[in-house]
């Protein structure tokens, strides 16, 4: 079978994982690895998770959000939808139901503040996802948002109107779960300001 050398560059946490795939035996090398992956995902490239944070106050708001973006996530190519839900939970899935009148399907959780909540989607969220956490009205093209990110390359890009609070739209890669500690942490808090000192998200207005 003939083959043609191409030279790509890969972040260090993606390489290591590529790197836990070779066995010496059924996946030989490094290109192996990437070939085998690129074969299994063929056609499933659009494969887009997406979150909504609807914890805290002024529900009423964050609850007409949702069903905004909810409206567009089908044909952003959104598949997985999870729902983080607080002490309005109950509210929440009568208002949004089970997804159906959106053409999607919801799944929902509890957890721990909002870093709490998307860390318990550590072992779903294995491609680029994006999370809902603003109550804003100034709604955005979730195609776009994704496009904008995928042109940085980093590992998360917020899109905020307030850099105090950080409430907005943040576009994420899986491997910033990792960064999440067990129990009671926040995005807003706890992730994105280390992820922007150190250069691996950038901020941009809503």
């Amino acid at each position: 079978m003939s083959r043609e050398r191409i030279t790509i560059s890969i972040r260090k946490g993606i390489l290591s994982e590529i790197d836990k795939l070779i066995d010496g035996d059924v996946i030989r090398n490094r290109s192996h690895a990437i070939e085998q992956i690129v074969l299994k995902n063929a056609g499933n490239t659009n494969k887009n998770a997406l979150v909504f944070l609807l914890g805290g106050e002024n529900i009423d708001a964050k609850i007409s959000i949702a069903k905004t973006y909810l409206s567009q996530a089908k044909s952003a190519g959104f598949d997985d939808i999870y729902v983080a839900t607080g002490e309005d939970d109950e509210r929440i899935r009568e208002e949004l139901g089970d997804g159906s009148k959106f053409h999607v399907s919801l799944t929902y959780h509890k957890g721990e503040g909002s870093g709490g909540s998307l860390r318990l989607l550590k072992n779903l969220l294995k491609s680029t996802f994006v999370v809902i956490n603003t109550e804003s009205k100034n709604i955005r093209d979730l195609s776009e948002l994704l496009s904008f990110h995928r042109k940085i390359n980093l590992l998360g890009t917020i899109f905020t109107k307030d850099e105090h609070t950080f409430s907005g739209i943040y576009v994420f890669e899986p491997e910033v779960l990792n960064r999440l500690k067990r129990g009671y942490t926040m995005i807003e808090e706890d992730l994105l300001p280390i992820l922007l000192e150190k250069n691996e998200a950038v901020a941009t207005y809503l």
